[in-house]
């Protein structure tokens, strides 16, 4: 659903439920960094990221699949243009997707689309950036407990957890949101870079004819990192060796079976086959397409030189 400029702007202006764990620094997918610059900057959010894009697009799927599933809860559906504020913690928002009536009391709900594997782990454990969302909605709502409903994106199967978090979680979460907007929100100081990704964020493009003066501490990194790096490509060269002779031991066969030991293939050797998209035909048959789908895209090449 598109959403108005105002309405961006307040959802940036705030720590909201799903940015919870980025400002506490645990979210899987989200620095701190992008959070500043979505908050600050006004970035939008990185589409070509797999983790975030499958949020964006199948978390409504989430919503009408769990309407399907469980129809005889009466979910109460949640105005996503009504924000919900709370004034003991007035950095933070929150926007649940439902309510629900839950042992005779009123909680909110979150909709959730983790990886399969994320899924296939909620028996054991949440992940740590969906619990800090659940547990902010409940510190927000005062609810004292929540429902979370996390959609399998393979199979399309739901699994429902009630989340009560103890008083000592929430002011550890709601604390950990306040330090990162009073730190950094409000002075506009960006937090530290912690990732590659947030460094290609930083600096996108060089300053031609710049120039930067190592200093000694740099160049113990960079006599390092070429050690590493040659170590790194003699490996990769026993590697392939290894793998080009059990190749040919192979032949043509599927499986690498043990001399001993039961029917546990030691490798496979598979065909697989692939469609991938003709860009050349593309352009060849319909150029006119080829330019309106066409995207350019800026990337920085880090290449290091030896001595």
């Amino acid at each position: 659903m598109i959403k108005s400029d105002a309405w961006k702007a307040e959802w940036r202006a705030r720590i909201g439920g799903g940015r919870s764990a980025a400002a506490a620094g645990i979210h899987e997918y989200v620095t701190a960094y992008e959070l500043y610059r979505s908050m600050v900057e006004g970035a939008e959010p990185d589409l070509c990221n797999p983790n975030m894009l499958r949020g964006i697009m199948l978390e409504p799927v989430a919503m009408q699949r769990l309407q399907m599933l469980y129809p005889d809860m009466a979910f109460e559906a949640h105005d996503q243009d009504r924000f919900i504020y709370n004034d003991a913690y007035p950095w933070a928002s929150d926007l649940p997707d439902f309510w629900v009536s839950w042992n005779g009391q009123r909680i909110p709900v979150q909709c959730k689309v983790p990886t399969p594997d994320n899924w296939h782990r909620l028996d054991s454990a949440i992940p740590d950036y969906i619990r800090a969302n659940c547990v902010h909605s409940v510190a927000m709502n005062e609810s004292g407990s929540i429902l979370l409903a996390c959609l399998n994106p393979v199979t399309m199967d739901m699994i429902l957890r009630v989340i009560t978090p103890s008083h000592a979680e929430i002011d550890a979460l709601m604390s950990a949101e306040q330090r990162f907007f009073a730190d950094h929100i409000v002075p506009r100081i960006p937090p530290p870079l912690k990732t590659s990704s947030d460094i290609k964020l930083r600096w996108p493009t060089h300053l031609a004819g710049v120039a930067k003066i190592a200093t000694i501490e740099l160049e113990r990194d960079h006599a390092d990192l070429v050690r590493a790096k040659a170590a790194a490509k003699e490996l990769d060269g026993q590697i392939s060796e290894l793998s080009d002779r059990i190749k040919i031991a192979m032949e043509d066969a599927e499986l690498l079976l043990p001399a001993v030991g039961g029917a546990k293939p030691l490798a496979t050797w598979r065909t697989h086959t692939a469609r991938v998209f003709d860009l050349d035909g593309l352009k060849a048959d319909r150029p006119d397409l080829a330019r309106i789908y066409t995207r350019e895209r800026t990337s920085r090449v880090f290449l290091v030189k030896t001595l």
